[in-house]
């Protein structure tokens, strides 16, 4: 008969899953999150400078969200029920776990919300750019530098 394996090894093997869960809900707001802003402006402009929204304003985002989203909702609600049940047998497991293996199962989920979140990473990445512009790190390109490098390319 086979032991049980104790400690928290086993949880591991399911990260593929989790990684997979969290690139199907991070990927409706598409790969390019950030350059999506209009887009995403638009649909939450009854909460944006409205600090005192109400439900009936969610559901209006809500609903804005699913007119305008709907096709790509429903791959990723097919593609995340898939990977649901993948992950079943954790859950179950999960069921008895002691509290050794939810420490590692929730650090496991929370570096793969940080690690393989693509609206994460834009933002992480936009946040950068943004401290080197402020930080004065870019080197700016003046005209009279790039006239010269223009110049130069023309010249056999």
């Amino acid at each position: 008969m086979k032991q049980p394996k104790y400690g928290t090894d086993w949880i591991l093997k399911y990260r593929k899953h989790l990684q997979d869960l969290e690139r199907v809900r991070s990927s409706i707001l598409g790969p390019e999150t950030l350059k999506q802003a209009e887009k995403l402006t638009n649909v939450f402009a009854p909460l944006i400078n409205n600090p005192a929204f109400t439900a009936a304003d969610l559901e209006s985002v809500a609903e804005k969200w699913w007119n305008q989203e709907r096709d790509a909702e429903i791959a990723a609600a097919r593609k995340e029920a898939e990977i649901q049940l993948q992950l079943a047998p954790l859950y179950e497991r999960l069921k008895t776990a002691t509290s050794e293996e939810w420490v590692a199962y929730a650090k496991l989920v929370s570096r793969t919300r940080f690690m393989d979140s693509p609206m994460l990473r834009a933002f992480a990445e936009s946040s950068r750019h943004s401290a080197d512009i402020s930080s004065g790190s870019l080197q700016s390109v003046r005209p009279t530098n790039l006239r010269k490098e223009v110049n130069s390319e023309r010249q056999p």
